[in-house]
């Protein structure tokens, strides 16, 4: 798959997204023209009228997770385009969603959140290793230490020069 683009910020896309939904770009709306299986980088691609494409990895997505490279190739947009179909695996995503990063049920995407917790990558090992220089993660506040601070600011009383008293009328 060919990459000459660059990222967007998170706002930026949140932008636009709701440009698109809200029809507010001429003539745009949420219609896939085409889906491929790109077997190099393990994605799905969805393609739009206006040149744009996501794609994000298969191995997120309910149902698509096992399916072998031949199955994946025959993906394809349904009527209207609002819809992506694999008849061999009784699979239908909504292109909406997909954009919304919503990659099957709750219960689904709470397992793909529980199973990033549980990353054990080279990158979590150092900052665990770094955080355990500095004597380990900090624990967390009391809550009369939480309570403290405010109660010290209410206690405080303000000087004469912080409020001053109106004279007394003669």
């Amino acid at each position: 798959m060919r990459r000459d683009w660059a990222p967007i910020s998170d706002l930026e896309f949140e932008r636009q997204l709701e440009e698109i939904s809200s029809g507010a770009a001429a003539g745009a709306s949420i219609e896939a023209d085409a889906v491929s299986y790109d077997t190099e980088e393990d994605r799905i691609a969805v393609e739009f009228g206006n040149g744009c494409v996501f794609a994000f990895p298969r191995k997120l997505v309910q149902g698509l997770h096992d399916a072998t490279p031949a199955q994946l190739g025959t993906g394809r947009v349904l009527p209207g385009g609002e819809t992506l179909r694999w008849d061999d695996l009784d699979v239908d995503l909504s292109v909406a969603g997909l954009l919304a990063f919503v990659f099957g049920s709750r219960t689904w995407m709470q397992e793909l959140g529980r199973a990033g917790g549980k990353s054990t990558g080279g990158a979590k090992a150092v900052a665990a290793r770094l955080n355990g220089m500095k004597g380990g993660r900090p624990r967390a506040a009391t809550v009369r230490e939480r309570i403290a601070p405010a109660k010290a600011a209410k206690a405080r009383k303000p000087a004469a020069a912080d409020n001053p008293q109106p004279e007394e009328i003669r």
